[in-house]
């Protein structure tokens, strides 16, 4: 698992958060992934601030799983955070994130957890 950070953006910004997932197995691809973004690290999935879940269908407003690794043992995800997701957050304040992923048989991997900060909204147009 990778210890990360997600930072340099403002509340109310889009952001795309992209990673990269190596050691996939061309018998078990990936086939959904997901992003928590949480205030603690215990809170319920149902509190989390934002949420999102991303499959190889591309959903506008939430992300794909671009490539499921199946062919170069690496597969690739776009999550989109928009505005309206992380204008919910407070600036400056550190929330927890976690990137889970599942390959096909569903097995689930917890790929990367960390930190989120948002800076404060320079510019309201």
């Amino acid at each position: 698992m990778i210890y990360g950070s997600i930072t340099a953006f403002a509340v109310g910004d889009d952001l795309d958060v992209q990673r990269s997932v190596t050691g996939i197995s061309s018998s078990a691809p990936l086939t959904d992934a997901w992003l928590m973004v949480k205030v603690h690290a215990g809170d319920a999935d149902s509190l989390a601030v934002i949420s999102k879940h991303i499959t190889t269908s591309l959903v506008s407003g939430t992300g794909q799983i671009t490539d499921n690794g199946a062919t170069s043992g690496t597969a690739q995800l776009l999550l989109n955070l928009m505005g309206t997701d992380t204008a919910g957050l407070t600036a400056s304040i550190r929330y927890g994130y976690w990137i889970k992923v599942e390959v096909s048989g569903g097995r689930q991997y917890t790929i990367e957890r960390g930190y989120l900060i948002a800076d404060a909204e320079g510019i309201t147009a």
